[in-house]
Formats: C-alpha cells, structure tokens, sequence
C-alpha cells in the first residue's frame, strides 16, 4: 500500500491528530516564559505607537483649526476693508 492512500484514507484522523498536536504546542508556547515577555514588550510597544499617532493626529487637527481661524479673519478683514 503507497503511503499517500494510507494518508488519504485516514486524513479525518490526521486532521484531528495535527489538532491535537497544534493545541499541545500552542498551549506550551503560550505559558513559555519567554513569549509572555515578547508578547508583552510587543504590546507595549504598540501601546506608545498608539500614543504617539494619537499625539499627532492631534496636532494636525489644532494646526488645521488655527489656519481656518486664521483664513477666517484675513476673511472678515477683507470684508470689512471692502465696506469701508
């Protein structure tokens, strides 16, 4: 028998055994000591990205405000020289 149709005619039990197996793997890297540290340094990290976008998103927002003010008041000094 060829080894490919012996993995064809059981692939539901390999399937489930590589489940298996992929849950025991997942379940001992997830309590290794070292990829909490790398998850949480990782995290962390992302953490002061989003910080850091968030300041300046913020800044681009309080500069666009001051330009419309500013363009809103050459506007209203243009008007009132026109009146005038």
């Amino acid at each position: 028998m060829n080894c490919l149709d012996c993995l064809k005619k059981n692939q539901k039990l390999i399937c489930y055994a590589g489940g298996l197996l992929t849950a025991y793997v997942g379940k001992k890297l997830a309590s290794s000591c070292k990829v909490r540290k790398a998850c949480v340094s990782t995290l962390a990290k992302g953490m002061t990205l989003q910080r850091e976008v968030e300041n300046y998103v913020q800044n681009i927002k309080d500069e666009a405000q001051d330009l419309c003010y500013d363009a809103a008041a050459e506007v209203a000094a243009a008007e009132k020289k026109d009146a005038e």
